[in-house]
């Protein structure tokens, strides 16, 4: 009876909360708040991923694990973004290894291939990567 009595204030409380109001019309976000990338194992040369072995979203900055040998970010029309790995950390930080940052132009319709140097999935090989647009 009790829990009952619980649930029933707790519904007729957020039925009193404000809720989020559509305006219509509006501009746009700048910036896309996720895009899809493609993980890829073997070499990594001359912006050429090899064997693809899934996919998955990365957000926009924030710190993502990478355990791939190659990451493909596509190009985003209107949207000039940068895709950074930081070999030898799982946390982005730049105090384990190297940071690399490779450009993704809004022009093209094509991808990048950013080489993030994970060959053991991630086992003794550390690296994250951050996406971000401007």
């Amino acid at each position: 009876m009790l829990i009952i009595a619980l649930i029933t204030a707790l519904l007729a409380s957020t039925n009193a909360l404000p809720h989020p109001q559509t305006t219509g019309g509006g501009s746009p976000p700048p910036f896309p708040p996720n895009t899809t990338i493609s993980y890829y194992q073997g070499s990594v040369t001359d912006n050429h991923c090899y064997m693809s072995v899934g996919s998955g979203i990365v957000l926009l900055e924030v710190c993502t694990v990478l355990k791939w040998s190659g990451v493909r970010i596509p190009h985003l029309p209107g949207n000039d973004c940068s895709f950074t790995v930081y070999h030898g950390s799982n946390t982005c930080d730049t105090l384990s290894g190297e940071v690399t940052t490779w450009q993704i132009p809004a022009a093209g319709n094509g991808s990048v291939c950013v080489d993030a140097g994970v060959t053991d999935g991630g086992l003794r090989e550390k690296a994250s990567g951050v996406w971000a647009c401007r």
